[in-house]
């Protein structure tokens, strides 16, 4: 029945990523300007959430309500220090601002620059929270990984 279960995820995450990725990079085929590379962004995006959605529908499948309910639970398990969510949210800070100093002092001026672009990188970060942990890691690591480790050890 695991293996079973491996099959259909892997099967709807590479069907449900690719297809979306495919006909995004269609849309980029035609020419890359402003709105091309919006349609894109929006399959792209969608497209991340193959592996989670993916073991949403695989575990409703054959686990019904309760293995969902387990597997939504895996979202809030914290197990690293606050500050490390600090080095996230600061760290990218601090390397832009070491780029524009490095830059300015080795290469030369780096122009107008609006600091109210800082206020932006609370949204790129959040965008961030939904491309990539969202997106996948209640899949490969919430249903996939533990799923392989059961298939091992049978």
């Amino acid at each position: 029945m695991n293996r079973k279960k491996l099959f259909v995820f892997l099967k709807l995450t590479f069907l449900w990523s690719w297809i979306l990725w495919i006909i995004g990079l269609n849309y980029l085929s035609e020419g890359i300007n402003q709105e091309s590379i919006g349609k894109f962004l929006v399959f792209f995006f969608v497209g991340v959430y193959g592996p989670t959605i993916s073991g949403i529908i695989t575990t409703l499948f054959f686990d019904g309500l309760k293995g969902l309910f387990e597997l939504i639970k895996k979202l809030f398990i914290w197990k690293v220090p606050f500050k490390y969510y600090l080095y996230i949210i600061f760290l990218p800070i601090i390397f832009v601002i070491i780029g524009m100093t490095l830059y300015s002092q080795f290469i030369g001026e780096i122009g107008g620059f609006d600091k109210m672009a800082y206020l932006s990188i609370p949204t790129i970060l959040l965008t961030g929270l939904y491309a990539g942990p969202l997106g996948e890691e209640l899949g490969w690591r919430g249903f996939y990984c533990p799923n392989f480790k059961k298939n091992i050890q049978t």
